[in-house]
């Protein structure tokens, strides 16, 4: 998690509203339904999450590498929301972004400079291995 304060309330408050646009477009119960009855999660859907076009990756980029710089209280509200949306595309999502966490801590600045920036940049799925 971030070492920051935080986002102000403004931009948490859009951060909340494009999850809500997410729910109602491209998240909605039939969606959720048919995904828990086929017993798929499709990748297509964490992309999407992950592009330009939403970008809730950036609440865990610290803001001066690209991101939202968003603190602990932030990202607990966000995850309580996508977890309200659906339990299993809130995990799945967070895990991904979790990835950015031993870059974080461990990199050295050119490090997190070339791997953090190409994350926020790239929305690049990233995970342990």
């Amino acid at each position: 998690m971030s070492d920051q304060n935080g986002m102000d309330p403004e931009m948490l408050s859009m951060v909340l509203d494009t999850i809500n646009k997410l729910e109602k477009e491209k998240i909605t119960l039939e969606t959720r339904l048919e995904m828990d009855k086929k017993g798929e999660f499709p990748k297509e859907l964490i992309d999407f999450m992950l592009s330009p076009e939403m970008a809730l990756h950036l609440i865990f980029i610290p803001a001066e590498y690209g991101g939202l710089g968003a603190g602990a209280m932030d990202i607990a509200i966000v995850s309580e929301r996508l977890a309200k949306m659906d339990l299993a595309i809130a995990t799945s999502f967070l895990a991904i972004c979790l990835g950015t966490d031993p870059i974080r801590v461990v990199a050295t600045p050119e490090q997190k400079e070339k791997f953090i920036g190409r994350i926020a940049e790239e929305g690049l799925i990233v995970a342990y291995g």
